[in-house]
């Protein structure tokens, strides 16, 4: 029987407006991340991040976010920077 865990929810705050789906990829996405550029991961800890997000997570979500801890937000803001280059207009 497995337990009854409450839903755990987390907030992330974001340096631009993504989807809670979009997210969840990102997140997937920490599992593989190969080397990281410094420079890119001081902008992601320095951004502005207007955007906020609350997210409910699931199981696989939870040992993501429970293996990088307080880094997971700037990992995730790293991310959008190197996926999404400043200057470019995306819809």
């Amino acid at each position: 029987m497995e337990n009854n865990i409450s839903n755990i929810r987390k907030t992330f705050l974001l340096c631009r407006e993504v989807s809670a789906k979009d997210i969840r990829y990102y997140l997937y996405k920490l599992e593989n991340l190969g080397e990281i550029n410094p420079e890119v991961l001081a902008k992601a800890e320095n951004c502005e991040k207007p955007k906020k997000l609350l997210l409910t997570l699931g199981k696989h979500d939870r040992r993501i976010v429970e293996k990088y801890g307080k880094m997971t937000n700037t990992l995730l803001n790293y991310q959008l920077i190197t996926e999404y280059p400043e200057g470019v207009e995306y819809e």
